[in-house]
């Protein structure tokens, strides 16, 4: 595929995006904003083996478009019966930095697929049965490592609500913030940039760009 045919695709499909969201979660309401905030303290993302055949520590990744996570927040908060791994808190890369640290795209298959893949990809299975288990809407991708590393200059920060996005910024300076509505490519982004130079967060805050987000 040409460079020019593949520019322009990506320019109109709106399910192809430059950008993968690492989601945090808890064990109450509260707990993945507390989660993120541990995050962004140490400026990591600690592996984990939960969900990964064989074992392997990884990190994982979301390609699918932000807008449709959030559809899937709000269905979780009314019905008990279906719930996502996720909540409207994380982070977002570029892909490309996530490619660059090892980050590729899961691959959904049977399990009696599993033991084909190279041991070194066997991370990356996914478990995927046609009219049974399809986790397929997640677009997930996973990196291999105890940990990811980053500055802040690689991430947006997402939370659900304005409220968040202030209790988040008063984490990370004192001073007072200056707030403002962009966007950084396709992307909208509400800009907390503090007079420190140590701290310039991005937040994409949910609410602020009129997408409401329960969980």
């Amino acid at each position: 595929m040409s460079k020019t045919v593949q520019t322009s695709i990506s320019a109109i499909r709106r399910d192809i995006q430059d950008y993968l969201v690492h989601f945090t979660r808890g064990i109450d309401k509260g707990s993945p904003f507390d989660v993120l905030l541990k995050i962004l303290e140490e400026a990591r993302i600690v592996g984990s083996s939960n969900f990964i055949k064989g074992g392997r520590r990884c990190i994982c990744f979301s390609e699918a478009p932000l807008i449709e996570h959030i559809s899937s927040f709000n269905i979780s908060a009314i019905n008990d019966e279906v719930q996502t791994r996720y909540t409207p808190f994380g982070l977002l890369f570029k892909k490309e930095f996530i490619f660059q640290n090892g980050g590729r795209p899961a691959i959904y298959q049977p399990d009696s697929d599993y033991n084909l893949l190279h041991g070194d990809l066997k991370y990356r299975h996914v478990t995927f049965e046609v009219g049974g288990v399809d986790f397929t809407w997640e677009r997930e991708w996973r990196m291999q490592s105890d940990e990811l590393k980053f500055d802040f200059s690689d991430i947006h920060v997402l939370v659900p609500s304005n409220d968040y996005a202030e209790d988040l910024f008063s984490e990370f300076s004192t001073t007072e913030a200056e707030m403002g509505v962009g966007f950084d490519g396709d992307e909208p982004v509400v800009d907390y940039a503090g007079h420190s130079a140590h701290y310039n967060l991005k937040v994409i805050c949910l609410d602020v760009l009129g997408l409401k987000a329960s969980w």
